[in-house]
């Protein structure tokens, strides 16, 4: 079943990305944005704003703390995927939807089931 959403990934580990962008083809997602740091995806976000985001948090140098927070006040829901503690997060973010890494199809799904239905927390 294809399905209409616009779904933006940011994720530094080319391996990951593509490995996440597998998942979600895999279950019918076509308009799948894949950046690998938060200028690129601002950018995307700004020619076409994403249903829903699934962010690395720790991306090299940097984090996605920033892009999750422009996320937020766009009213787009985010993921974050780590291997850190959500401890480590900004305390504004230590709420946010977080799954850790390897994923797991079946969480993802359940997490975006739930924003698609409109049953979780943006962001």
């Amino acid at each position: 079943m294809k399905r209409r959403e616009t779904v933006l990934i940011v994720e530094d580990d080319f391996l990951i990305a593509l490995d996440t962008e597998d998942m979600l083809r895999a279950a019918g997602y076509e308009d799948i944005v894949v950046e690998a740091s938060p200028e690129p995806a601002m950018q995307a976000i700004a020619r076409k704003p994403p249903d829903f985001a699934i962010l690395d948090f720790n991306l090299k140098s940097e984090t996605s703390a920033g892009l999750a927070r422009h996320l937020q006040s766009r009213n787009v829901p985010f993921l974050f995927v780590t291997g850190k503690d959500q401890r480590s997060f900004p305390e504004d973010l230590c709420d946010a939807p977080t799954l850790g890494k390897p994923l797991v199809w079946e969480d993802v799904a359940a997490w975006i089931e739930s924003v698609t239905s409109g049953a979780a927390n943006v962001g």
